[in-house]
This record gives structure tokens, C-alpha cells and sequence, in this order.
């Protein structure tokens, strides 16, 4: 798990599908302040995975090829 109110900022760091994945998967993602992964390449798939996760912390997405999970995202 996170500390709680933890900002964690990983802009351009090619975290491509999987890493969103794997993101999506950890456990203290909830208790994250706010999660930053502009420029990542994280496409659709990556994009679904995120907009999959029911408490995800207020985000950040520039950048990132999303397709349909922009708009999911964008709206929470």
C-alpha cells in the first residue's frame, strides 16, 4: 500500500499497456493523492485497464493514446 496522500508522478517514462496494467493491478493505487502518467504510451488497452479500477486517484493522462478510455477517464 501507498502512505496515504502520496503524489506519485512518473511522466515520460514509456510505461507503455503493461506497466498501466500493472499499475491498475497494485493494491495501493487507491490510496494514492494523485497518480501522473502523461506521455507514457499507454494506449487503449492501457487506457481500459485504468478506467477499470473502481477508486482510482485523481490522474493525470496527457499524452497518452487512449482511444475510447480517454473519455472514461476524463469524466471521473
Amino acid at each position: 500500500a501507498a502512505p496515504p496522500g502520496l503524489h506519485l508522478k512518473l511522466p515520460f517514462n514509456r510505461l507503455r499497456c503493461r506497466g498501466a496494467r500493472i499499475l491498475a493491478e497494485w493494491p495501493g493505487l487507491a490510496s494514492l493523492g494523485s497518480l501522473d502518467l502523461g506521455y507514457n504510451g499507454i494506449g487503449p488497452e492501457g487506457g481500459a485497464a485504468l478506467a477499470s479500477v473502481p477508486a482510482l486517484p485523481p490522474l493525470r493522462i496527457d499524452g497518452n493514446d487512449l482511444g475510447p478510455a480517454h473519455a472514461l477517464l476524463h469524466r471521473r
